[in-house]
């Protein structure tokens, strides 16, 4: 079964920024979600945010956002994912057979 992957950010945020270049680079299949265009996608992303407090409990006592935040598959919440989570969905998706 194919990975739903899901990248929320904002052009605003180098990091997020970087991070879609990067899935780009690397042909990772992936939904995009910028925060700040409008309110619907910042609720969206505040839902999951709000879903997962013991992820975002150390960004938020910093008193960042939490993005760039990848979720996989409705379930799995990667804050600033490093370069092993990124291997693992490229692994995942190239491994993948097409769906029907």
């Amino acid at each position: 079964m194919k990975k739903k992957v899901i990248l929320y950010g904002s052009a605003d945020c180098p990091g997020c920024v970087d991070m879609k270049a990067l899935f780009d680079k690397e042909g990772i299949k992936y939904g995009y979600v910028d925060v700040l265009a409008g309110l619907a996608h910042l609720k969206k992303f505040l839902g999951v945010r709000d879903s997962y407090p013991e992820i975002y409990a150390e960004v938020q006592a910093h008193g960042l956002v939490g993005i760039p935040t990848v979720v996989v598959d409705d379930t799995v919440v990667y804050i600033h994912p490093g370069p092993e989570v990124i291997e693992g969905l490229k692994t995942a998706q190239s491994n993948t057979a097409p769906e029907a």
